[in-house]
């Protein structure tokens, strides 16, 4: 039995089910195209917005109708006092979802912005900059895969509202200093994204901090998330570059650094109270742990064991130190050492 709509659209073709999701611009739900037999997601415009901003993006996004990381744009319909778009729908929600309920690594992550990064790239040699690059703009499809969404934002309209609250943690140093959009701010976005998804939190605050943007100030993602590979490290550091000419000069160019990065299993910490530190691959192909333990006699044993049949074996990379904090720091290259090379 069909569930009751909660209203309909455009002469009864669309039934509005659920509500889904809200935004600056616009609320989303799902729905169902009755002409068409399928599921949609409709996302109705709020009243202040630039119906001739949107018009302008909406017929640009069209171009990008059919590539495999760019959600589908369906149907857009601009007449007051309901305006809305249609696109595709995709059960499995956005990358902010998926991440917010605990179920993502580090596989995951650099294979979702290597999607983003491929939507992104063929939309800027289409002419069209994004302006909006974030985990809720990145849907998943039942396979895991991302694809981009939300090419709304147009340059008047970002003008003609509150910046922060449109960019919030992705403004750009050129933004702050009254630039417009461009490749480069998009490149900027991908990599506060891709900060974001690594440690949890965004590399200049949210609203972001204009001072600590302006002179390229944010915590080591180290800090955070010592698992993640050095490779990917200098990704997001390239990335967030203030100065633009030091930034990637394209979305290509990012992808193509990302897509060299080895990413062959993902870390997560242990609570073990025998040991100072534990961390364990969360790849049940080939498992390992890598502890620090305080010696008896002093010191500190840094050990990477990998598990076979009968226990873990530990692997020749045993180190003994004497402080704490040089052992942590031990274990987290060895992780990294691991992570990277995928050793036998």
């Amino acid at each position: 039995m069909s569930p009751t709509p909660l209203f309909n659209l455009d002469n009864d073709r669309y039934s509005i089910l659920r509500h889904v999701g809200s935004g600056g611009f616009g609320d989303v739900y799902e729905g169902f195209d009755n002409d068409q037999g399928e599921q949609v997601a409709v996302k109705i415009f709020k009243a202040h917005v630039v119906l001739d901003d949107v018009v302008r993006e909406a017929t640009n996004q069209a171009k990008l109708r059919g590539h495999e990381h760019i959600v589908d744009l369906r149907n857009v319909r601009l007449v007051p006092p309901t305006s809305f778009m249609v696109m595709e729908f995709l059960p499995d929600g956005s990358v902010k979802d998926r991440y917010a309920s605990g179920d993502a690594n580090l596989i995951d992550i650099v294979r979702w912005i290597r999607n983003g990064l491929d939507g992104l790239t063929y939309a800027h040699t289409q002419g069209m900059i994004h302006r909006d690059f974030k985990p809720a703009n990145l849907m998943l499809t039942p396979n895991g895969t991302a694809k981009l969404s939300d090419f709304g934002i147009a340059e008047d309209t970002i003008k003609g509202q509150a910046v922060k609250k449109l960019y919030g943690a992705l403004w750009a140093p050129e933004l702050i200093q009254g630039g417009l959009s461009s490749i480069q701010t998009d490149i900027w976005a991908v990599g506060c994204t891709l900060y974001f998804l690594l440690t949890g939190t965004y590399p200049f605050g949210s609203p972001v901090n204009p001072t600590e943007v302006l002179a390229g100030q944010f915590a080591p993602i180290h800090g955070t998330n010592p698992q993640v590979p050095m490779s990917i490290v200098r990704v997001v550091d390239r990335a967030l570059a203030v100065d633009t000419g030091s930034r990637y000069p394209t979305a290509w160019a990012m992808l193509s650094d990302l897509l060299t990065c080895a990413v062959h299993r993902a870390w997560r910490r242990v609570a073990d109270p025998t040991v100072v530190e534990s961390w364990e691959t969360c790849d049940a192909r080939v498992q390992l742990r890598g502890t620090v333990t305080a010696r008896k006699r002093g010191g500190f044993d840094v050990v990477v064991k990998r598990r076979t049949p009968t226990g873990y074996r530990a692997l020749p990379s045993r180190r003994r130190v004497q402080t704490e904090g040089i052992a942590r720091r031990k274990l987290h290259d060895l992780l990294r050492r691991h992570v990277q090379a995928d050793p036998k």
